[in-house]
């Protein structure tokens, strides 16, 4: 492998290192995304689950201390938990959050590796580069991609990251070709709405539990 700095080199590794930062940007927040996902959705399986046993035991005590229909409440509390199960075991945030924390990690080595290269010229070779570049492909295919949320969380991120750069300048160049458009802003609320709705979710089987409070009191 030749180690004598080539012409050339020094623009083609900085066009792949920041081709790799940005897709370990995007990867670290497909990660907070799937975690998110994964303690929201294990709340409401908990919650409900509670829920289901303690107006379960208050149901024996009192047959109708939800009203007449007290039974169906209790048969929907059991679905939605059983639903929650089935949807956790086949989603597997857990797992997948793991696998892209993994992933991540090692696509932020290999952008650090990067880096390093950049500063020493010496010893720059196209062998090296391909080498960097093929490990780089191997990494992306370890994982599953990210979302084009996540994407745009990344660049949000670099966005208000430069407007702050910009106003402690004193500067507001570039500014409005930063925002995002109505089709971006849509994707971003659909993720978050995916991100909170088990969490809105939970409003159900507390309001259950709120009936109890309310009768012992």
């Amino acid at each position: 492998m030749s180690t004598v700095a080539c012409e050339g080199c020094q623009e083609e590794l900085g066009t792949l290192e920041a081709r790799i930062y940005k897709t370990y940007q995007c990867r670290l927040k497909a990660c907070e995304r799937l975690r998110r996902r994964a303690r929201a959705l294990n709340a409401l399986i908990v919650s409900t689950s509670l829920a289901g046993l303690i107006s379960g035991i208050a149901m024996i005590r009192d047959p109708k201390i939800y009203g007449s229909n007290g039974d169906l409440l209790w048969v929907i509390i059991s679905l939605i938990t059983f639903s929650g199960s089935l949807i956790s075991a086949s989603v597997n945030y857990s797992g997948r959050s793991r696998d892209m924390f993994l992933n991540y990690r090692k696509i932020q080595a290999l952008s650090v590796e990067c880096e390093v290269l950049k500063k020493h010229p010496q010893r720059q070779s196209h062998d090296e580069i391909i080498r960097l570049k093929t490990e780089y492909d191997k990494l992306l295919d370890e994982s599953e991609n990210h979302s084009p949320a996540d994407y745009l969380k990344s660049r949000k991120e670099e966005m208000l990251k430069s407007l702050s750069e910009n106003r402690e300048e004193g500067s507001s160049g570039g500014m409005g070709a930063q925002k995002l458009n109505f089709r971006q802003r849509a994707t971003l609320l659909g993720s978050n709405s995916l991100d909170w709705a088990p969490w809105l979710a939970t409003i159900f089987p507390v309001a259950l539990l709120s009936r109890i409070i309310q009768v012992l009191v």
